[in-house]
């Protein structure tokens, strides 16, 4: 046989730059040869098998085997397009083997040896520094120097970096144009993503160190597609977004809505402090937004959440580290009414809008004092439904007796009732007077109301109903009260006897009390007037609306100094508690969320009114 050569071009060994072309890259290039026998030109036909090899001799096989069997050659030349895959030449040195037999399907292939393989002009051009002229798309209308498109399930770039070097950067963008639109631009359409960054440590480091509007831009202009603008995933233990400013700046600021969760997806907003291993405060959504706050130990004292009953709110403050000391259910048993509850180690307080009456406000035994509430009225009474109490002797006999203990100075309204029973002779005059005092032993003049018989009357027993009642000025503490009868003539005796003492702490108008001074006559002597004319009780009315103006204008200012003295207190209570909170612990450790914390309800005791 006689001998083969040949000689051979590659034509765009490797075309990794397509001009704006939406031509996909398919790794095909084109080889030509010239074969000779004898230094004689060959015309006819040829078999050619090409492979692609990693080194110029021995080494591994790159690809397939290609076969090019009935190859055309015209004086020597032929032509023949080859492919072994866009991933045949990834930047490293690759050799081509060329195996011949001609005629084409007689004898054996001859084995024409190794070709380095070397770039193509066009293919310089991605040779690092890289600088080409930026073509603009109509999209952005922003020039651009090159483009990689991927029309498959792979990466159009893939960029690695071993980390042998310290500082060094798998990709980095620099923008020394003051001009340039961004350093780095990202374009996705429809629904692909714009920026995958997958790293071991820190996915992705932006800074600028100039004034600038920002060191990273990224904006959705559609007015119709609601999807995240920057979506940052994290699938381990670690956050997804770490921002921490390096000077004096925010390190996350918000011209606008902030939302943080979805539909589908739970949002929760922790708060942590320099210095402090546990949370500060904590927001998140699981049944509607809920804040916690917790203190220098890492334990909740504060919760505000939506009410477990439905609409509305529900807040609590702790007392300590398990029990709320002050809560308000703004829903209360899906009522639509707030119920509010003080609760301490001993003993609780509720305010319950949903109720009525007694069981709307529920406080402790002995809560209320006498001198914390002045104005509150009191009753005391006596009575005697067995006995028959003999009016005889000279002077007056107490029938009953009563002790109020007042909490201030007021009012007294003293009332009396007896039946009282006399055996009148006929031809004599039986005559009593009764009334009510505050000394034993005597009336006031306008107590000494007489049940009198006449001298006609015939003989016999005779009984009659007696009421009495007066008004007395009290002074805080003890006063006494009694309810007496005097026999003038006749015989007398007093049954179903009762006295009742009503205290008043405020008047309402002008009080004339009743007095124990003597009138110096009888009442028979008593002169005699007209009743009162419209022009005195007019008087009488605007007396008691001055005083009623002068009351309230005296109540408001003991208001007044009480609120103030409240203020005051209140004052030095928000001191303490700011000293407190400057005051800086060493450690704070992570507690786990709490559950919604109950109120203490079995130390309510319902107080009346």
């Amino acid at each position: 046989m006689n001998q083969v050569c040949f000689r051979s071009a590659m034509i765009a060994a490797v075309v990794l730059v397509a001009q704006a072309s939406a031509t996909p890259i398919d790794g095909m290039f084109n080889y030509q040869g010239r074969l000779t026998s004898g230094g004689v030109p060959i015309t006819g036909t040829a078999d050619v098998r090409f492979s692609l090899w990693d080194a110029a001799a021995a080494g591994a096989q790159v690809g397939a085997t290609v076969t090019r069997s009935g190859q055309t050659v015209t004086d020597g030349l032929f032509n023949a397009d080859l492919e072994f895959g866009v991933d045949a030449f990834v930047g490293e040195q690759r050799w081509l083997r060329v195996e011949v037999r001609s005629p084409a399907g007689v004898g054996s292939y001859v084995d024409l040896g190794r070709q380095a393989i070397t770039s193509a002009p066009s293919a310089l051009s991605l040779r690092t520094p890289l600088s080409q002229e930026g073509v603009a798309e109509s999209y952005d209308a922003q020039p651009h120097m090159f483009e990689l498109i991927n029309h498959g399930s792979g990466g159009a770039a893939k960029f690695t970096c071993d980390g042998s070097v310290p500082g060094a950067h798998t990709l980095r963008v620099d923008s020394n144009n003051t001009n340039s639109f961004a350093a780095l631009g990202i374009y996705a359409s429809n629904s692909a993503t714009g920026l995958f960054v997958q790293s071991q440590k820190l996915a992705l480091d932006a800074f600028t160190s100039s004034d600038s509007s920002g060191t990273a831009t990224f904006s959705n202009s559609s007015t119709t597609n609601p999807s995240a603008v920057l979506r940052v995933l994290s699938s381990g233990v670690g956050p997804a977004i770490e921002a921490q400013p390096l000077g004096n700046g925010a390190a996350l600021s918000a011209l606008g809505e902030v939302e943080i969760g979805s539909t589908a997806v739970d949002g929760t907003l922790r708060l942590f402090n320099s210095g402090y291993t546990g949370l500060l405060s904590e927001a998140y959504s699981t049944h509607g937004t809920e804040l916690l706050v917790f203190d220098e130990t890492a334990h909740p004292y504060s919760t505000t959440q939506p009410d477990a009953d439905g609409i509305g709110g529900y807040f609590a403050i702790r007392r300590n580290t398990v029990s709320s000391g002050f809560t308000v259910d703004g829903n209360y048993s899906n009522s639509e009414s707030p119920r509010v509850t003080i609760a301490g180690a001993g003993s609780s307080v509720v305010f319950n809008t949903s109720a009525t009456g007694n069981s709307s406000v529920a406080l402790p035994d002995g809560s209320i004092l006498a001198p914390e509430i002045g104005d509150e009225p009191g009753v005391a009474s006596s009575l005697d439904g067995t006995n028959a109490v003999v009016l005889g002797g000279v002077g007056v006999v107490t029938i009953l007796s009563r002790t109020i203990t007042c909490p201030t100075a007021g009012y007294c309204v003293v009332i009396g009732t007896c039946q009282a029973q006399v055996g009148h002779v006929s031809g004599s005059y039986s005559t009593a007077n009764f009334g009510v005092t505050d000394t034993a032993g005597s009336l006031p003049i306008n107590q000494d109301v007489s049940l009198q018989y006449a001298a006609d009357a015939g003989g016999g027993t005779y009984t009659a109903p007696v009421t009495v009642h007066g008004t007395f000025s009290v002074g805080a503490g003890a006063n006494t009260f009694y309810l007496g009868g005097e026999k003038l003539s006749g015989t007398w005796f007093v049954y179903d006897s009762q006295l009742t003492i009503m205290f008043f702490p405020t008047s309402y108008g002008t009080v004339s009390p009743t007095l124990m001074a003597a009138p110096g006559h009888s009442d028979a002597d008593a002169p005699r007037v007209l009743p009162m004319s419209a022009q005195e009780i007019e008087s009488e009315r605007l007396q008691t609306l001055r005083f009623d103006v002068e009351r309230t204008r005296a109540e408001l200012g003991a208001q007044a100094a009480r609120m103030e003295q409240l203020r005051r207190e209140l004052d030095a209570i928000t001191r303490r508690q700011e000293a407190v909170g400057e005051a800086t612990p060493a450690r704070r450790v992570v507690a786990p969320k709490p559950p919604r914390p109950a109120s203490a309800e079995s130390q309510n005791t319902p107080v009346d009114g």
